[in-house]
């Protein structure tokens, strides 16, 4: 049985933290013994207590210094790994990937990058900082035995960093479902309106009041936008909405709102590949994205059937009378998604990668 250690800074209702747990719940416990190690006191304890009543060993760090990791000094991590006999360590993150650059124990090292850092760490934290914790990522990159970034575009943005050593697996999903039955009544929308939805933090990187703004200036009588999440733009957008932008604020479920929707809306500025669109397809909503390398991907996966149209800044009117007329059929976009973007898939070429690393081939 090989033994691997998937590490992050902890473990939320996010996207690393999901595509863990959609790897994890797909592996073979005959096949592998795995545990899960997190750095930092910020764990959601559902889901690590749902870990563990898996069977899933959890390593809680309780001691580790934000700013002293950045420089890879961790001792509970060290001591951590140090105690146990891993094949391979998983890691999800910047400051996982230093820390685990820094082991010279033969341990097989793989991490998965779930965006282009050039962009987001830009976006999040300003040049200085940004261009900081960029470097210090691809030193660490640098020092793995293998990189898996979460989409081709993402991989096609930072393969040159080491271009032998960089692949891609798609993120994948598990099929979602709702807890609950959610009317349109309840919504308040018409049973005969066209529904679009936006679900994530309403952050400017996601351009949630650009979006608004271009919905409210050319919906019809019959079109209304459904806005799942909360953030620092949220106050902004509700200025610039009008009646047809219901904000819901953070669901638990939000599949039980896409249930009740036509068309899945993002005008993120940048992603890797982002779950809230595979929840959409899933649910088999067509999808109405903004231009950028990952929503290029996913709208080109499929060429037997579209699955929706891109806008940019200067073509939003146009593209969304295209996506109000353009043929959908549902069912097939669901079975699309089913055969091309499940967690079962995804954890299948991640087995396939673990076993090359550690048999060296």
């Amino acid at each position: 049985m090989k033994r691997i250690a998937f590490v992050i800074n902890y473990i939320v209702n996010n996207g690393p933290s999901n595509v863990i747990l959609n790897i994890i719940d797909n592996l073979s416990r005959k096949e592998f013994e795995i545990t899960v190690i997190t750095l930092f006191n910020k764990n959601d304890p559902d889901i690590i207590n749902s870990l563990r009543a898996k069977g899933i060993k959890v390593r809680e760090c309780k001691t580790i210094n934000l700013p002293a990791s950045m420089f890879g000094i961790a001792g509970e991590f060290y001591k951590t790994i140090n105690e146990s006999s891993f094949d391979i360590i998983h890691t999800h993150g910047v400051i996982p990937d230093i820390l685990s650059a820094k082991l010279k124990n033969g341990i097989k090292k793989i991490s998965t990058i779930h965006c282009n850092f050039y962009e987001d760490y830009i976006n999040l934290y300003g040049i200085t900082a940004g261009w900081f914790l960029v470097t210090l990522q691809v030193k660490a990159l640098k020092k793995m035995d293998r990189v898996i970034c979460c989409s081709q575009s993402v991989c096609d943005a930072l393969k040159k960093i080491d271009p032998g050593n960089f692949g891609c697996i798609r993120n994948g999903i598990e099929k979602p479902c709702t807890h609950s039955v959610l009317t349109r009544k309840e919504i308040g929308v018409p049973d005969d309106a066209r529904v679009y939805v936006f679900t994530g933090r309403l952050v400017k990187g996601k351009r949630i009041k650009e979006t608004v703004q271009q919905f409210v200036a050319c919906h019809t009588e019959k079109e209304y936008l459904l806005i799942l999440g909360s953030g620092p733009e949220e106050e902004i957008c509700r200025k610039t909405a009008d009646p047809h932008v219901r904000f819901c604020g953070f669901q638990n479920d939000p599949i039980q709102f896409m249930n009740q929707s036509d068309i899945y809306i993002s005008g993120s500025k940048s992603e890797g590949f982002s779950l809230a669109v595979l929840e959409a397809l899933f649910c088999g909503l067509k999808l109405f994205l903004s231009d950028i390398p990952s929503h290029r991907e996913i709208v080109a996966m499929n060429k037997e059937n579209d699955l929706g149209l891109l806008f940019s800044e200067g073509n939003f009117s146009t593209q969304i009378e295209k996506i109000r007329e353009m043929p959908f059929d549902k069912n097939k976009v669901m079975a699309f998604a089913e055969s091309q973007l499940s967690a079962s898939r995804m954890a299948t070429e991640y087995r396939d990668e673990y076993l090359k690393m550690i048999h060296g081939n």
